[in-house]
């Protein structure tokens, strides 16, 4: 009995120590999960910290982001006017491309024309020049008839003079007298003048003579050239004398053919000095004609000028007009009937003050036709409709100097030239290329960016 409650005595011990020995095993697992669970404990406090912190930053990162979101947002309209602008600038420096391009055609067209002109011109002066050759050849061979002939008529007249001398009396010619008086006078000074060397026979006749003859012959030719002298001085003499009606006459009056003389001198100054007050004055008259020309050219071009203002002006009026008239249909307003009245009177007038249609272009070259459409999304901008667009406003491109309407007002005014004999037919065709198209894509692009800002105010 009582080995058998020793032995069960034991089993129950060695049941006891099983279950401590798990209950030990458990506990120490226990420890383990309850140190484990604080160290995950400890973690997930960390973690929860670090995500703590982590919200905030993202918080704040978000303020950020949302406050600048809002920044582009308010900026959002200021890249629409921008793009317009460069839109604007586009479409203006295309147009001056395409002006610089008419006006190298232009030039290289009057350039050509030049080159024709100038070989016209060195055709003409080489025609002019052998025209001018021949002329001066026949002027020389004239000229040398024309000696012939007087030689020949002063030879026959003194033959006819000496005959009637001969006829008449010693005293029917002072001329005549004065001639033969200073020969004698002049023989008497040659006798006088040299006295004989010798004086014996032999000497007078073999010393002196051939001196004598020697100055006997200088003397006879300076007689002879005097001769010729007076004889040439008595043919031009004569003619006057014939064309005043003189005769020679015992009686006639010295003083009165002085007088006639003097009379006839007197005229040809007169004649000369007129001569040369007609130079003078052809002179101040191609004066007057270029200063003329050149005012007539700035008044012209004064007047281009201000017609190409009034362009200006009524391109930014019917620019406006648009406008106004977008900003009216999007609201549902009633139109002014003022202004339609307005705009048209100025289509009209700009219809009528058009010059040629090759130099006429439409509004539609100057304006990008925006349309202002008013949303709940912000302001859009797109093209007039074919139906919806207003009528064409035509401007002129390049104005001309010298207008039709110009010519005719100072045909009208001028007394004595026309305009045909003071200008060429460069100065007619010669034109304006206004230099306000830039001006007015910077007005219309200062317009419109006003109109957005204003619009995204209002929004």
């Amino acid at each position: 009995m009582n080995l058998f409650r020793k032995w069960k005595f034991v089993q129950e011990v060695d049941r006891y120590r099983t279950d401590l020995e798990r209950l030990q095993t458990l506990h120490t697992n226990a420890s383990e999960a309850a140190s484990e669970s604080d160290t995950q404990k400890r973690q997930l406090r960390d973690d929860l910290k670090e995500a703590k912190n982590r919200e905030q930053r993202l918080l704040s990162d978000y303020s950020e982001l949302e406050e600048e979101n809002i920044g582009l947002q308010k900026q959002a309209c200021f890249p629409v006017s921008n793009l317009r602008s460069a839109q604007v600038e586009f479409e203006a420096v295309k147009m001056e491309v395409k002006r610089l391009m008419d006006e190298n055609d232009q030039l290289q067209a009057d350039r050509e024309e030049a080159n024709k002109l100038t070989i016209v011109a060195q055709k003409h002066l080489e025609d002019a020049l052998l025209n001018m050759q021949q002329e001066r050849d026949q002027k020389l061979a004239y000229k040398k008839e024309l000696e012939l002939m007087r030689n020949a008529e002063h030879l026959q007249q003194l033959n006819t003079m000496l005959f009637g001398l001969q006829s008449n009396n010693e005293d029917d010619s002072q001329a005549l007298k004065e001639l033969e008086s200073s020969f004698i006078a002049e023989s008497n000074d040659f006798g006088k003048g040299r006295p004989s060397k010798g004086v014996d026979l032999f000497s007078e006749i073999h010393g002196d003579m051939p001196e004598r003859l020697a100055e006997l012959e200088t003397k006879n030719d300076k007689l002879a050239l005097k001769l010729k002298e007076t004889e040439k001085d008595i043919s031009y003499v004569i003619p006057v004398l014939k064309k005043l009606e003189v005769m020679s006459t015992p009686e006639l009056d010295h003083t009165q053919l002085k007088q006639l003389s003097d009379d006839a001198l007197k005229k040809i100054e007169q004649l000369i000095e007129s001569t040369s007050k007609a130079g003078i004055g052809g002179k101040q008259y191609d004066l007057v004609k270029t200063d003329l020309r050149t005012a007539i050219m700035i008044a012209g071009e004064n007047q281009a000028k201000l017609a190409s203002a009034q362009d200006l002006m009524i391109a930014v009026a019917d620019f406006l007009y648009r406008l106004y008239h977008q900003l009216v249909s999007t609201h549902g307003l009633e139109t002014d009937k003022n202004a339609a009245e307005a705009m048209k009177k100025l289509r009209q007038y700009a219809k009528e003050n058009a010059e040629n249609e090759e130099y006429v272009q439409g509004n539609e070259l100057f304006s990008f036709h925006l349309v202002v459409r008013f949303s709940d999304e912000g302001v859009e901008s797109g093209t007039d409709t074919e139906g919806g667009r207003s009528p064409r406003l035509m401007l002129n491109l390049q104005r001309q100097i010298i207008s039709p309407s110009f010519v005719k007002v100072l045909n009208e005014q001028l007394l004595s030239d026309q305009l045909d004999n003071v200008l060429t037919e460069s100065d007619f065709r010669e034109r304006i290329v206004p230099g306000n198209i830039w001006l007015l894509l910077q007005i219309r692009c200062l317009i419109v960016s006003v109109i957005a800002d204003l619009v995204c105010k209002s929004e």
